[in-house]
């Protein structure tokens, strides 16, 4: 039963993990086209403002992840939601510079 119990605890973990991986994602491409809203798309492509701002959502997830999760902290965890971060950030925002839209 304990083994049961640990399978669904890990695979909640996942789902967490996994799901605000994602939205901060989506929250780093708003706040990326807010940063250029002004911009060309070309221009605003190649923005090193755009680009810290998934760094710090980036940074902000990884002591938050170690301080909810108990088994937490690997390279690999590190990779996995840096890596997931950075892909919803860039078909996001990728979407939203090709399609002309404004969030703000």
């Amino acid at each position: 039963m304990s083994e049961e119990v640990e399978e669904r605890q890990a695979h909640v973990r996942a789902i967490a993990i996994t799901s605000t991986a994602a939205l901060a994602g989506v929250i780093a491409a708003i706040a990326s086209q807010a940063m250029t809203s002004g911009m060309s798309p070309g221009a605003a492509a190649g923005s090193r403002d755009a680009q810290f701002a998934l760094l710090a959502i980036v940074a902000v997830q990884l002591p938050v992840y170690h301080l909810v999760f108990d088994e937490w902290g690997g390279f690999k965890d590190v990779l996995y939601v840096a890596f997931m971060t950075f892909i919803i950030w860039f078909v996001t925002w990728g979407v939203i510079l090709t399609s002309g839209a404004s969030i703000l």
